[in-house]
């Protein structure tokens, strides 16, 4: 069997977050040493982890610039239906 199907990633998350308890923390530390593959797995996930978290910190958006978008995408989407609609009544009076 792979390691995908021995790995216990939620164990690993845990303790990526600081969550584990001591028990768990052995469990993880048996596991990441029985085979250089856990070893392997664990760093890599590890490594991802660290990186989300660096990028996740430094993401501030713009909320005041998109919903300033949002706002302009409505307005055009109600402009264009009001439009289509006057046109649509325009031609079935027309059409009487």
């Amino acid at each position: 069997m792979s390691t995908e199907e021995h790995t216990n990633w939620e164990l690993i998350a845990k303790h990526l977050s600081g969550e584990c308890n001591p028990e768990e923390e052995e469990t993880l530390k048996s596991w990441i040493d029985s085979t250089p593959d856990n070893k392997a797995t664990f760093e890599e996930t590890k490594k991802i982890w660290e990186q989300s978290n660096s990028t996740q910190q430094n993401f501030n958006p713009d909320v005041d610039k998109a919903w300033a978008k949002v706002r302009v995408k409505l307005i055009l989407h109600i402009y264009k239906y009001h439009t289509r609609s006057q046109k649509t009544t325009s031609f079935i009076i027309s059409s009487v």
